[in-house]
This record gives structure tokens, C-alpha cells and sequence, in this order.
């Protein structure tokens, strides 16, 4: 358990306006596997955004087995990046 102050979120509102390439990007320095997805200054819990289930979407090359956190999916998207240049 944590206390509700620790716990990295983001609002509804500025997901809805923000593509997942800005997300990861935002959140490379985040070393969590999961961020919440909050609403109404964030008193309510919209949802959950997992790092292994943002790899396995865009089809990264990284191992779901070991903690995925947003720094390795950012890492992944840049090498993907640098192979497609």
C-alpha cells in the first residue's frame, strides 16, 4: 500500500489531448510499471495505464516477463526509431 500523495497519476482530461509517443516521452523518467488515470482534480479513478500493456500494444521488443516500467518502453521506442532512420 501507498499513500495516495506517492502515487503518480494523470488527469482524463490531458490523456483525451496527448498521443502515446508524448506519454511515454512524459513518463520516461517514471520507473513505475502503472500510472492511474484520474478525474475531478484527481478525486475519482478513471483508470489504469499499464507499461507491459503499452509494449505489447505498439509490439516492442522487450521482455513481459521482467518489470516493464515507461523508462524501458521509451528506451524500446527510441530503438525503434534509430532502425527505422
Amino acid at each position: 500500500m501507498r499513500f495516495k500523495a506517492h502515487l503518480k497519476s494523470i488527469d482524463w482530461a490531458t490523456l483525451e489531448q496527448t498521443s502515446i509517443r508524448s506519454l511515454v516521452q512524459t513518463l520516461a523518467s517514471c520507473t513505475e510499471q502503472h500510472i492511474l488515470v484520474t478525474d475531478n482534480d484527481g478525486n475519482t479513478l478513471r483508470g489504469l495505464i499499464s507499461a507491459s500493456d503499452v509494449a505489447r500494444a505498439l509490439h516492442l521488443d522487450v521482455d513481459l516477463n521482467l518489470p516493464v516500467s515507461f523508462r524501458l518502453v521509451n528506451n524500446a521506442i527510441h530503438i525503434l526509431d534509430k532502425h527505422a532512420a
